[in-house]
């Protein structure tokens, strides 16, 4: 006997057919037929199924996102991180990540943590013996703006701005595939200076979040304490 819809040969009283169409033999004079409507319950069944998972991993997917976001936000689920040269707040959801590096600076890269919706880059430079004598910070304030004065970066105007402890910049730039649904990240560049050192920590955010965020990244970088 053959199956009638793939000809594959089957045995005398094979029930079902590597097709996955299920033999009936029950018909008039012993005649090889079908079960197609079995077979074809079968094939909506997987279907369905197939449909299920793909919408469950795409649940569990965005709801990763929303919960990453909200930590962002909820400062409940901050906490401190205390390192050799610094310490920081930042959402508990940000991991250590491999280190940004920035060639041909003359900054140590110290860390970097990253989330699905955030990444802040921690640098530093050490003062010399003879640096550490003749800085001081209303100096070093002038000095920073000297340097940087009101320019372009990545064609976006720039100045240098005073908070709290920090001078900083911010500005747009091109981050593809770093933040998912976005390809432009927004940089808040802040500097901080101490006796021993001058620090850099540098924040990016998708550029559309802009405003959601910006008062958490501004908090972020207000709890920083260089060493």
């Amino acid at each position: 006997m053959r199956c009638n819809v793939c000809g594959r040969e089957l045995k005398p009283g094979q029930m079902f057919c590597q097709c996955g169409n299920t033999v009936n033999t029950a018909g008039t004079g012993g005649e090889l037929s079908l079960n197609r409507g079995s077979s074809a319950k079968w094939i909506i069944f997987a279907a369905i199924a197939g449909f299920v998972v793909i919408a469950m991993l795409a649940a569990i997917f965005i709801f990763g996102l929303v919960g990453h976001s909200r930590q962002l936000t909820d400062r409940s689920q901050w906490e401190t991180r205390t390192c050799a040269n610094y310490r920081i707040t930042l959402p508990a959801n940000m991991h250590e990540s491999d280190i940004i590096d920035h060639e041909g600076s003359e900054l140590t890269a110290l860390d970097t943590y990253q989330s699905s919706a955030a990444i802040v880059d921690v640098n530093m430079l050490a003062f010399t013996e003879q640096q550490k004598k003749g800085l001081k910070r209303k100096k070093f304030v002038e000095l920073f703006k000297e340097l940087f004065p009101a320019s372009e970066v990545n064609g976006y105007p720039v100045s240098p701005q005073e908070h709290g402890n920090m001078i900083y910049i911010e500005y747009p730039q091109d981050a593809p595939g770093i933040f998912w649904g976005s390809n432009e990240a927004w940089v808040t560049d802040a500097c901080f200076v101490t006796n021993e050192a001058f620090y850099e920590v540098e924040v990016y955010i998708p550029s559309d979040k802009k405003e959601e965020y910006q008062e958490y990244v501004f908090a972020w970088l207000d709890s920083f304490r260089g060493n």
